[in-house]
């Protein structure tokens, strides 16, 4: 086959293949996931990078081989010494790959909400330009890359919000929690969580520009999901939360979880209108806490309550942290905790998700 041939199909191949990979953007692949869709789903994960690399240096082997194959009568060492590759391809191929993976790895779910807004295109484009700009020998061309480079910088830094992850201390000041029994409030689902959206984003998912709406805080879409606290069990859970069908899937997981426990930084704006449309009186409140192997979020109560916890299983092996020390809960033996409990922690004694009952009385 013609080296230049093969060198233009290998070039569509690669175009072909950055388009396949980055018009994904869902979140996770599952074992139930279509074959098809797990390959477009690769988006998430940094097999993504390495196939972009090996890519740009099959395009970068077969420029060699072009134009080794297309100097006839020059000798092959001379053609062996001019078939280098320009420094500008090296800067475009793989300076663009690890400008990508770098961000990347900084903040994968700020790099998913760059690629699904109507930035990323452009902005790409400029990325490319401002590499070749900065490999050319002209001083002057250098520095139209480089400022072009830093713009981009610029751009791209805004979708990295600088919130570290919340410690107990930092979840209190914006997430105290005060569990509810569920059906409280007397009112189904349908029509609490249109109510909670509309107090925490105004009942959007997207911005004017078309952007996934973020507080400062990092709760992300219609219904304010928090990646610090429960972004590992959206990644297990497959949910992709950056689409509005997936914000509401998950925002019913914690409503049926916790109810509004985790919406209480707006319980301003939400309880008045769901007390007009016939909220129950205070009495007994239960919620269900599913945990892991890691320590949970800080659960707030009233110190006027009394409050009885309980694991349900499937193994009944957990462990609470209170202001007053660190209790364990097996079939064999359960420690006394000693009321009131202000504020309570809790994990897995095992590998597996356990859920702990908590029960709220006066």
């Amino acid at each position: 086959m013609n080296a230049r041939v093969l060198m233009y199909l290998v070039g569509s191949v690669v175009i072909l293949t950055l388009l396949f990979l980055f018009m994904g953007g869902d979140t996770v692949i599952t074992t139930t996931t279509p074959l098809l869709e797990i390959a477009t789903r690769t988006v998430t994960s940094s097999i993504r990078f390495w196939l972009l690399y090996l890519a740009s240096g099959l395009i970068l082997v077969i420029w060699t081989w072009f134009k080794y194959d297309y100097k006839n009568g020059v000798s092959r060492t001379e053609r062996l010494l001019n078939a280098r590759p320009p420094a500008w391809s090296f800067a475009v191929l793989l300076g663009t790959v690890t400008f990508h993976w770098l961000f990347w790895a900084v903040n994968p779910e700020s790099w998913s909400t760059w690629l699904q807004s109507q930035r990323f295109w452009p902005m790409n484009v400029a990325i490319i330009l401002a590499m070749f700009f900065i490999a050319q020998r002209n001083g002057i061309v250098r520095f139209i890359g480089l400022g072009l480079g830093i713009c981009v910088l610029l751009v791209v830094t805004g979708f990295y919000p600088r919130v570290k992850t919340p410690s107990p201390a930092d979840l209190s000041a914006y997430q105290k929690q005060l569990p509810y029994h569920q059906g409280r409030w007397n009112l189904p689902a349908d029509v609490i969580l249109p109510i909670i959206a509309q107090c925490e984003s105004g009942g959007r998912q997207f911005d004017d520009k078309g952007n996934v709406i973020v507080s400062p805080t990092q709760d992300y879409g219609k219904w304010q999901i928090n990646l610090p606290i429960h972004g590992k069990e959206i990644n297990r859970r497959a949910i992709n939360i950056w689409t509005e069908e997936g914000n509401e899937q998950f925002a019913r997981i914690l409503y049926g979880r916790n109810e509004l426990s985790d919406w209480q930084a707006t319980r301003h704006c939400w309880e008045p209108k769901l007390l007009a449309l016939g909220g129950l009186p205070d009495g007994e409140r239960t919620f269900i806490v599913t945990v892991g192997p890691e320590w949970s979020k800080v659960y707030r109560y009233q110190g006027s309550m009394t409050v009885d916890h309980r694991a349900i299983g499937p193994q009944k092996r957990i462990a609470m942290m209170t202001e007053s020390g660190v209790y364990h809960f097996t079939p064999e033996k359960s420690d006394f905790v000693p009321n009131p409990v202000n504020w309570a922690r809790f994990k897995s004694l095992t590998d597996s998700d356990e859920n702990v009952r908590v029960t709220l009385s006066r």
